[in-house]
């Protein structure tokens, strides 16, 4: 067996873990959600897998960054008002210095069509009802007692709530 000076079985080693590391950050997902949209207004975490000890720069439109995790593999972002398609990227950096090719995908931002009015507050006396009404367009309603029609009626004094998911589920 011909001897390997040790530099040359260290430059072995090195030329191996390049090509790893290559193959690692040709395959970098960019993770969040199984379907690429989101409400108008929404918070969304996402992140990415990678190599141990790389530090990750993400860019994007229509949103905000308001919190980022560890070495920069997940973010926080809070979207915009504006409805659209918008941009999410990722750049990865690893620890041998080498940046990958941004993953980018695409991010859609659907309005919600639901509005909700339920009117002043009402002061009810006893043995008396109030009806409250949500909405009359399509869509799911939850009340605070767990009802999930478009109306409830509040037969005591309390605090009353319904969150409304339109169509698109915002």
């Amino acid at each position: 067996m011909p001897w390997i000076s040790q530099r040359q079985n260290m430059l072995r080693k090195l030329y191996i873990s390049g090509w790893l590391l290559l193959l690692a950050m040709m395959a970098l997902p960019v993770n969040g959600q199984s379907l690429p949209s989101t409400c108008t207004g929404s918070k969304v975490r996402y992140s990415t897998g990678g190599l141990p000890n790389s530090t990750y720069k993400w860019t994007l439109t229509g949103g905000t960054i308001i919190a980022t995790y560890g070495k920069g593999d997940t973010v926080d972002v809070a979207w915009g008002t504006t409805p659209g398609t918008y941009t999410l990227s990722v750049v990865q950096t690893s620890a041998f210095g080498c940046t990958a090719e941004p993953m980018t995908s695409q991010i859609k931002i659907t309005g919600g069509s639901a509005s909700v009015d339920l009117g002043k507050s009402v002061s009810i006396c006893q043995g008396q009802t109030y009806k409250f009404t949500a909405g009359t367009g399509s869509g799911l309603y939850l009340w605070q007692d767990g009802s999930t029609g478009p109306t409830f009626t509040a037969s005591k004094a309390g605090k009353y709530w319904v969150k409304v998911t339109d169509t698109n589920g915002c």
